[in-house]
């Protein structure tokens, strides 16, 4: 005993007081951990007073310095944890009840053991483990509400921005409307797009709420203006989203012009070919040939009427049309032109005391332009410079210039409002 406590073997002076009740003694721990076996194998453990009670007798089989890390200073008890837990569990200790330990004395990623002999220490393991699972169920919550955050603010763009795109569609189509209002003229650069709408007569009841820059009425405006019995003012209105008869069309128009597209043998004569297929397409829809205006223009009156007390309002679809005159047709090749890709425009006669509105659609094949017979000999294409010099109200195309003078198309004075 006297060579165990004297010499070397004496504890440094920054370890005194590590023992409980060590009656000053000094005890080196690294003498007492790495201390010589005896002959029956077993590791000497040091004195038996300073061992607990449980121990005193027992061999030493289990992992060197287990049982005696409470007499251990902290930072060698750290030590001796991590190094210990690093290549084996202890003995008594379930693997199953191994945790991630949150105490600041255990460093991250070194697990602390749970005793299952020792009721309070699996008390408090089933505590961390509550909050641990508690913990879970917030952040994946908090997972969940941010991912429904995120596709309500998804959703909300896509609304904002179909919402933006839609006014900017709206303008596209008003402003082209005013334009071709005003100069009775849309060029090869100008695409109908959806929304367009073309107006018949005058409507001096809006002059007060039109814009005072333009003097163009808007859609919204044009459709609450009043319908009166014999009003034959009218406004045509082409939209593809709102009007499925006007898809269905596109689709017969398509077909139409793949087919006979089919049968030609250059360039030109297909160009020539989808323009005549393309105006049967549209003559068969609205009506058919006529051999005189006159007599299509009563059909027309006699269809706008039924649509129009039909929808109870001026503003018709151009697709629920059955019988059209030659601006209906104008429009309507105009259309199907633009989704076909072929080169079109649309032109309208200058005012005229003697005559109504006409309207024309002028193509271009092989760089000639060409206007569109859509009543008498529908599909017919007769040189634009011919048209013009039989049409003197389309003088204007032969110089490139447009119909400056606003057309005002001739109509009946209107009845009295209904009692």
């Amino acid at each position: 005993m006297k060579k165990l406590f004297s010499g070397k073997h004496r504890r440094n002076h920054s370890c005194e007081g590590a023992f409980a009740g060590g009656s000053g003694t000094n005890l080196d721990i690294a003498s007492e951990l790495q201390a010589p076996e005896t002959s029956s194998g077993a590791r000497h453990r040091g004195p038996s007073h300073l061992q607990p009670a449980h121990l005193a007798n027992t061999e030493h089989t289990s992992p060197p310095g287990r049982h005696s890390l409470h007499l251990q200073h902290p930072q060698l008890q750290q030590h001796q944890q991590q190094q210990q837990y690093s290549h084996y569990l202890p003995a008594g200790v379930h693997p199953m009840m191994l945790q991630q330990h949150q105490h600041s004395h255990y460093p991250p990623g070194v697990l602390a053991p749970v005793n299952l002999n020792d009721p309070a220490a699996i008390e408090d393991a089933n505590v961390e483990e509550a909050k641990r699972a508690s913990l879970q169920v917030f952040q994946e919550q908090l997972c969940r509400e941010h991912e429904e955050n995120m596709l309500i603010m998804e959703k909300e763009q896509k609304r904002v921005k179909a919402q933006r795109a839609a006014q900017e569609a709206k303008l596209a189509a008003y402003r082209l409307s005013h334009k071709y209002y005003e100069s009775g003229s849309l060029e090869y650069s100008e695409p109908l797009v959806d929304g367009f709408y073309m107006l018949y007569g005058d409507f001096p009841e809006l002059e007060e709420v039109v814009d005072a820059n333009t003097k163009f009425p808007s859609l919204d405006e044009l459709r609450r203006v009043p319908l009166y019995e014999g009003d034959v003012r009218e406004v045509v209105f082409v939209d593809a989203d709102q009007d499925s008869g006007l898809v269905a069309i596109q689709e017969k128009a398509s077909v139409a012009t793949c087919e006979a597209a089919v049968r030609a043998n250059s360039d030109v004569e297909r160009a020539f070919r989808r323009i005549t297929s393309l105006a049967q397409v549209v003559v068969d829809v609205l009506g058919g040939s006529y051999d005189s205006e006159e007599m299509l223009q009563q059909m027309w009156l006699a269809a706008s009427s039924k649509e129009k007390t039909r929808s109870k309002c001026i503003v018709i679809h151009l697709a629920h049309l059955t019988a059209g005159t030659c601006r209906h047709r104008a429009l309507l090749f105009k259309v199907l032109a633009d989704s076909l890709n072929l080169m079109c425009q649309l032109q309208r006669s200058r005012h005229s005391e003697t005559e109504d509105e006409r309207v024309v659609n002028v193509v271009q094949i092989d760089k000639k332009d060409y206007v569109v017979d859509l009543v008498y000999q529908p599909g017919c294409l007769e040189p634009l410079n011919k048209f013009v010099a039989q049409n003197p109200t389309f003088s204007h195309l032969r110089s490139g210039c447009q119909a400056s003078t606003r057309y005002r198309a001739p109509v009946p004075p209107l009845p009295g409002p209904p009692p």
